[in-house]
């Protein structure tokens, strides 16, 4: 084989692994963003699961307090955010 082949093929097989190397980090980043913009779960109910108990009209976890409605598909949050508000005084 001749040299200028050999330092071609390293110099490809660098440039391979700084592109995965790059992307990598940009794939790590990008799941990291989206874990820090998701509800934060306390790590009891996160390693074990939620301890619901029966709350007026539906769950809540007796851990982080977590609220579930007794309701298959209503969710509960701000009404700016398109769900079901529980406040009993408007803000």
């Amino acid at each position: 084989m001749n040299p200028v082949v050999v330092w071609v093929l390293v110099a490809l097989i660098v440039t391979i692994g700084i592109g995965r190397f790059t992307a990598d980090g940009k794939v790590k980043a990008e799941v990291r963003r989206a874990q820090e913009s998701l509800r934060r779960v306390s790590p009891a109910c996160r390693s074990n699961g939620h301890a619901y108990k029966p709350y007026a009209t539906g769950y809540r976890c007796a851990t982080c307090g977590n609220h579930v409605s007794s309701s298959e598909d209503e969710l509960y949050g701000l009404s700016a955010n398109g769900l079901v508000d529980r406040r009993r005084c408007p803000r």
